[in-house]
């Protein structure tokens, strides 16, 4: 698993040819930067997992706050708008992915 990954497009493709798990937190919220907002995009959504992070990297709207776990939502939300994907939908799969990952 990439913990936080923020990294480019490239490199979270060449992570998931190699099976790694890609792990998005609220910096995917203020990312400003295009090519990094396409990045989230195109992850799969089968090597997709959501992260806290906390108490740091809390999502828009409550950054400047102390991270909590239940902002795991406000990440899925974001990243459905993105990827135009259902935020419950992309939050079952995340969810299905962690258990996997984790044995769980």
């Amino acid at each position: 698993m990439l913990h936080s990954f923020t990294d480019s497009a490239e490199n979270m493709q060449r992570a998931v040819r190699h099976g790694l798990y890609i792990g998005v937190n609220g910096i995917a919220t203020f990312a400003k930067d295009e090519a990094q907002r396409v990045m989230y995009r195109t992850i799969p959504q089968q090597q997709l997992l959501l992260e806290t992070d906390a108490p740091f990297l809390t999502p828009t709207p409550f950054r400047g706050t102390i991270n909590e776990p239940k902002y795991t939502s406000v990440v899925a939300e974001f990243l459905g708008e993105l990827r135009d994907e259902n935020p419950a939908d992309l939050a079952a799969a995340t969810t299905s992915n962690a258990k996997r990952l984790f044995s769980i």
